[in-house]
């Protein structure tokens, strides 16, 4: 009898070492979570823009209603700007005007309006005959553009025209009809760059008077250009990048098309599964020995929002969302080492990936961006989620982590 109670001992021991083995990452993981925040900008915020208001660079972000953010933090009465109405679902700045799109009433009507560095109202920007709903926008230094819908679900993109009457969106041409929805513009030399959802790249003269659809430089099958590109960003060194939704390939806008962007092994470079279009440039922070007087460093990386697939383990299942990371070569291009493939975020979470995971890595992010050391010395790096409002990279109790703004 005591033999076998003992052997029964020994395998029940020998169960519990391996099982305690087995889930270790799993509650290390658990551990290091930091307790939620409730974000001061709930919902699914949009995209966030900077403007100079009064000679004073500050962060604009909006989740139904406006939102500013500067040195001074958040919607400081010194910067206080207007609401522009409706409940704002788009932003986009120029070097002149904030412009807000936004939802008015009850239905699906939109209107764009903006407002100047020390105006005190907005202004409404005329739409001309068809393509009168206003589905996005995107401000490409001086120009904007505009994906624009007519009642009968087709899309059309169209751009500011400074009439003497007042400001204006008129329809490119009638190459730009039936384009899908405008996803992203660039600007390079003489030549506007327009990404759309369904029908790839545009290539638009700085002074519109020519518009051409560009080709993939990858095929001769000619359907092949019609790519669902769900973003874009040029990088400095005046690269433009845009991401294919399904899969996530990177693909570089060339003059004459576009092709897609290899590792110089010739794998493809990829922001995962599904890409939800979100990109941005980040460029880490260095502080002295105290933790304080913050200042841009040397390392620079890409991130890339992706939508993953739903990972399990013995005792648990989520889904794995958040960002990838693309590291830069110190002349702002996309380094194509090989070696540099493993994407997971780690320099842009101090090495603390594991936190991550548990963070914001459980949420799908729509856009990303880093703020300037101009408009926050800190350079703060924020994310708006789908559904889980503003998030924020900064130092909280526990340390550096991803987590609720508040």
């Amino acid at each position: 009898m005591k033999t076998k109670f003992l052997r029964k001992t020994v395998i029940l021991f020998g169960l519990f070492l391996v099982f305690s083995c087995a889930q270790d990452p799993i509650f290390f993981t658990i551990s290091t979570e930091p307790v939620p925040e409730k974000p001061r900008i709930q919902g699914s915020p949009t995209n966030m823009a900077v403007f100079r208001r009064n000679d004073v660079p500050l962060m604009y972000v909006a989740s139904g209603s406006l939102h500013w953010y500067g040195k001074t933090g958040w919607d400081s009465a010194d910067y206080r700007i207007p609401q522009p109405g409706g409940k704002i679902i788009g932003l986009a700045a120029t070097n002149t005007h904030l412009y807000a799109l936004c939802i008015i009433g009850s239905g699906v009507s939109t209107v764009l309006r903006r407002i100047g560095p020390a105006d005190d109202q907005w202004q409404d920007i005329i739409v001309e005959s068809q393509y009168i709903l206003i589905q996005s926008i995107f401000a490409d230094k001086d120009a904007l553009f505009a994906g624009a819908m007519n009642y009968n679900g087709i899309y059309g993109i169209r751009y500011l025209v400074e009439n003497p009457t007042g400001p204006s969106l008129q329809l490119l041409n009638k190459e730009t009809e039936n384009t899908e929805m405008l996803s992203g513009a660039a600007r390079r030399g003489g030549f506007h760059y327009l990404s759309t959802r369904g029908k790839g790249v545009y290539k638009v003269a700085t002074d519109i008077s020519s518009v051409e659809q560009l080709a993939d430089l990858d095929s001769v099958d000619e359907s092949r250009r019609n790519r669902l590109f769900m973003g874009m960003i040029q990088l400095e060194d005046e690269k433009i990048i845009v991401v294919e939704r399904n899969g996530g390939a990177f693909f570089e806008v060339q003059e004459s098309g576009f092709t897609q962007i290899r590792y110089s092994d010739g794998k493809t470079v990829t922001a995962g599964r599904y890409s939800t279009g979100a990109l941005a440039l980040w460029q880490e922070v260095i502080r002295d020995d105290n933790g304080e007087n913050p200042q841009p460093g040397v390392k620079k990386m890409l991130v890339a929002g992706k939508q993953g697939g739903l990972y399990s383990t013995t005792t648990s299942s989520s889904y794995t969302h958040g960002y990838v990371e693309f590291e830069l070569n110190p002349d702002g291009s996309l380094n194509l080492d090989p070696i540099r493939r493993d994407n997971s975020p780690s320099i842009t979470v101090d090495g603390n990936t594991d936190r991550y995971t548990a963070t914001i890595g459980k949420h799908p992010i729509n856009y990303l961006y880093q703020t300037s050391h101009e408009v926050d010395a800190n350079m703060i790096f924020f994310a708006s989620t789908q559904t889980a409002g503003l998030w924020s990279y900064r130092n909280r109790t526990g340390g550096l982590q991803w987590n609720a703004e508040k």
